[in-house]
């Protein structure tokens, strides 16, 4: 969150998605987070991860809406081999909604 704020110039705020790919969809067990210095400060000093993780609930759909109504224009994604494929789907399926829409 620091970084991308401080080197990237990231302006607004900064969402942390709950639970994987879940967290784009079910916000009743994985409401996002807003990251704040604040919330980051100590961050290092925890084990695990703040966000959780989870396997499965990639629903490409409900990704895609939820970055579009949200007005998401940076995505970062932490994960492996798995979640970087999730991440490139989730480029295909942005830029398929941006083609029907011109």
């Amino acid at each position: 969150m620091n970084t991308l704020k401080q080197l990237y110039g990231v302006k607004g705020k900064i969402y942390g998605i709950q639970g994987g790919y879940r967290g784009f969809h079910d916000f009743e067990q994985f409401p996002p987070i807003e990251l704040s210095p604040e919330l980051v400060q100590n961050i290092h000093h925890e084990g695990g991860t703040v966000l959780g993780s989870s396997r499965g609930g990639f629903d490409i759909e409900k990704i895609v809406t939820f970055l579009k109504e949200k007005n998401v224009n940076q995505l970062y994604v932490i994960g492996g081999d798995g979640t970087h494929r999730g991440a490139f789907k989730i480029h295909e399926g942005c830029m398929e909604r941006v083609s029907f829409s011109l």
